[in-house]
């Protein structure tokens, strides 16, 4: 929260120097830091959320990227010292490609469930996809 980008609200106000940024190897996240900004300092040896959480905790990186429901999760508790900068896809944030940053449900094969869960995930709104990302960050267990 008191990180000089805690108030930033576009990529541009991350994107600047002094500003040690990670993001997980081998991802999306990894290949839209490198190609996406030039001032920032990329750091891409932490493999996973937690190592990026310590680092973060330690001091050693100013902040990393993640989806926005890990972003929630890490900083829901009220008195956490994080917080997390949301930028919108296309917007204010990155330039993605949908199958980016689309999200999929897997199941078995022939299960009789699939027509029923897509029928009613595309009745969903933005607004409704919201609403249930807030409810599962607060009911998920705390690290």
């Amino acid at each position: 929260k008191t990180s000089s980008i805690a108030n930033a609200a576009t990529l541009a106000d991350v994107d600047v120097s002094g500003v040690k940024i990670a993001a997980q190897p081998g991802t999306f996240h990894e290949k839209a830091l490198k190609e996406q900004t030039s001032n920032c300092q990329k750091v891409d040896n932490l493999v996973d959320f937690v190592a990026m959480q310590m680092a973060l905790s330690a001091g050693a990186i100013t902040g990393y990227i993640s989806e926005k429901p890990t972003a929630m999760a890490f900083c829901s508790d009220p008195d956490s010292e994080y917080t997390y900068v949301d930028l919108k896809n296309n917007v204010t944030g990155f330039v993605t490609a949908e199958g980016d940053t689309a999200i999929a449900m897997g199941f078995k094969k022939g299960n009789t469930l699939v027509d029923s869960v897509s029928t009613y995930l595309n009745t969903l709104t933005a607004s409704d996809w919201s609403t249930l990302m807030n409810q599962m960050v607060a009911i998920a267990p705390a690290e």
